[in-house]
């Protein structure tokens, strides 16, 4: 994520905080750098950091979420190719082995074998064709299991997405006071800035490392932060919640 991208999540994020508590705090948005977020007021300065959890992953496997990047970056780099390469308008749907880790060093090769892959497998108007990659042999596709392809009259371009799927997790105590500790190491210096300091975990839930929905203990757990309030927000239904809190 390039850094205006990720100013805007931040700034779309406390927004989203703030209509879950009914418009506080009240106050002009700033973007700003330690805490994110500054909202302010003539005569106060409350300062927003905002952070995302993310489900772990087995050291195997590496961080889920730069598996789910790498593939929607291939996804485009193959859409981008395919339009390029002039052949017909199709959509395309990928989904990758979860048990094969890919590398930066693999993108160009995977995306240059999934293009070809569907040059050769165009189907007829109207029609869808599915391939599994154990069929292929194809080394290149090896962190690939099945690919579909549909061709319609109606399609104006081309469109690549990635089948990925995950489970919700709903217990995250300790990824929790993980990403909250994160933040305590730099409090010193956001204090600095503002008049008041607030934390926002949140959780993506668009992809399947930031699916989160916090259970009963999870929300009822005393926490270690040093932030005036800490709350967790569920980006995807909006749902924020207050989070107990003592000093570190």
């Amino acid at each position: 994520m390039t850094r205006s991208n990720k100013k805007i999540e931040e700034m779309r994020r406390v927004e989203q905080l703030r209509q879950g508590l009914g418009g506080n705090p009240p106050g002009l948005l700033e973007s700003a750098d330690g805490p994110d977020v500054l909202v302010v007021t003539s005569g106060h300065r409350t300062g927003i950091e905002v952070t995302e959890i993310h489900q772990q992953s087995s050291p195997e496997q590496g961080p889920r979420r730069i598996q789910e990047s790498e593939r929607w970056g291939i996804a485009l780099s193959a859409r981008q190719l395919a339009e390029s390469s002039g052949i017909p308008i199709v959509d395309v749907s990928v989904l990758f082995n979860d048990s094969v880790r890919i590398q930066k060093a693999d993108r160009e090769a995977i995306t240059s074998a999934l293009v070809d892959l569907v040059r050769k497998n165009i189907p007829s108007m109207d029609t869808s064709v599915e391939l599994a990659m154990w069929r292929e042999n194809n080394p290149c596709l090896r962190s690939v299991l099945n690919v579909r392809i549909f061709r319609n009259e109606f399609l104006t371009r081309h469109y690549w997405s990635v089948l990925d799927s995950g489970w919700v997790q709903t217990d995250f105590v300790q990824e929790m006071q993980g990403a909250i500790d994160k933040k305590n190491a730099l409090f010193e210096g956001y204090s600095q800035q503002c008049d008041e300091c607030w934390l926002l975990v949140f959780a993506h839930g668009g992809r399947p490392s930031g699916s989160f929905q916090a259970s009963q203990p999870t929300k009822a757990h005393l926490y270690r932060s040093a932030f005036a309030r800490t709350f967790f927000l569920e980006a995807f239904s909006g749902r924020v919640v207050e989070l107990n809190t003592t000093a570190p």
